[in-house]
């Protein structure tokens, strides 16, 4: 019994004599300006990215909150996934720089296209995210 209670004292008296890790230094939040700024700064050796966050969408027709997954590699390969509150999947963004592909899967609903500027407006997202059409769920801007 005095063995074990020495024993004891013996430990409690060592991890007493440990130093504890010193704080570990706050990490401040960065602004998107200070974000692009950094990444403009590394562009030559920037060869792909991965980002989270959270996102919120308002607009007059619908407004939604949810976080980002956000996948590019350099220079025109880019995929976004949204996903709501309950972590599920909202919308799931693709493209190659040539074509396009735009999944709602809580609509069933796929569009498919060639990635030029008026397939990529916000306003063609709006109108199309507004609900299933009649007719099949792929359509082609």
């Amino acid at each position: 019994m005095r063995l074990g209670c020495a024993l004891l004292l013996v430990v409690l008296a060592g991890l007493a004599g440990c130093k504890t890790l010193p704080p570990t230094p706050a990490v401040p939040e960065l602004s998107a300006e200070q974000i692009l700024s950094r990444l403009q700064a590394r562009q030559g050796a920037l060869t792909a990215f991965a980002a989270r966050g959270r996102l919120t969408l308002l607009s007059p027709q619908q407004n939604a909150t949810g976080t980002a997954l956000i996948k590019g590699k350099l220079p025109e390969t880019l995929k976004v996934d949204l996903k709501d509150p309950l972590g599920r999947a909202d919308l799931n963004f693709a493209t190659n720089g040539r074509t396009v592909e735009i999944l709602f899967p809580l609509e069933n609903k796929l569009l498919q296209g060639p990635a030029t500027p008026a397939n990529l407006a916000a306003p063609n997202w709006g109108i199309l995210a507004r609900g299933p059409r009649a007719g099949p769920s792929t359509s082609n801007w």
